[in-house]
């Protein structure tokens, strides 16, 4: 079962409605809110709870432990990047960002929340 641990949470204000994306990865917007993250985004950390409306309160955990959908299976150790709607997913090619490492200890299958360790924005270098 996934759990969480706050240490930061900043509470920013939601672009528009995001009572879908609670436990998804968000990213900043030009106009000072939140909004839910696509494919290979970087996200400034994972929704915590699910505004209704724009301009409604956003917390959002930066770091710290934190629960994560999964948009597909992922294994512990792994790292995580920002999949279609904010979804979580394993990264591992050259230069794919990150910001978080699965801590959960199993395997999962897509679709269900993990524990994440959020790690701050970083990118995969081979070379």
């Amino acid at each position: 079962m996934a759990y969480e641990m706050d240490v930061l949470d900043v509470t920013f204000l939601a672009y528009t409605d995001l009572s879908s994306y609670q436990y998804r990865f968000v990213k900043l917007t030009s106009n000072n809110t939140v909004t839910v993250c696509g494919s290979t985004e970087q996200a400034i950390g994972i929704l915590q709870n699910a505004p209704t409306a724009a301009r409604e309160a956003a917390r959002v955990r930066v770091f710290g432990v934190s629960r994560l959908e999964m948009s597909a299976t992922i294994a512990y150790g792994a790292l995580v990047g920002s999949a279609a709607n904010g979804e979580g997913v394993t990264v591992s090619a050259d230069h794919e960002a990150y910001c978080a490492i699965c801590i959960q200890g199993e395997t999962l299958v897509g679709n269900e929340l993990c524990t994440v360790l959020l790690t701050g924005h970083s990118t995969i270098s081979t070379t």
